[in-house]
């Protein structure tokens, strides 16, 4: 199988668990995200069911400080399931996202800059997983 070409075009910084949260706005679905970049972030949700994509997200942090964008449009890169189940129940799985932004607000862009400025000046903390600029 041929590699994927990257299509990347700005640095993504791995996150740990638990720092950055996103909800799917339509539903009640939670999910942690990954890694981020400033055109858009990989998240991870649980689910019953069929993986639906997500179009809009609400985005939530509480370190390093704490955060709120809401209503963030999106369009699915890439939808991946991870093929784990979780050990609540037999029918809850996990299911990988790749969120590109489709547009965001002159608010939304300037908080979403402050938080990745805050993320790479923690780089040891904070993993580069890609730069285009290397």
């Amino acid at each position: 199988m041929p590699a994927l070409a990257e299509n990347r075009k700005f640095i993504r910084y791995m996150l740990p668990y638990g720092i950055l949260y996103v909800f799917d706005h339509y539903s009640t679905r939670v999910g942690w995200v990954k890694d981020i970049g400033m055109g858009g972030l990989l998240c991870e949700f649980f689910h019953r069911g069929n993986a639906d994509k997500i179009r809009i997200i609400d985005i939530f942090a509480y370190d390093p400080e704490n955060i709120y964008i809401p209503s963030v449009a999106c369009e699915n890169a890439f939808t991946l399931s991870v093929g784990e189940r979780h050990s609540f129940g037999k029918n809850l799985f996990r299911t990988r996202y790749g969120q590109q932004f489709v547009s965001l607000t002159a608010e939304q862009k300037t908080i979403w800059q402050n938080f990745i400025e805050k993320i790479s000046k923690y780089s040891d903390s904070f993993t580069t997983v890609y730069d285009p600029f290397r």
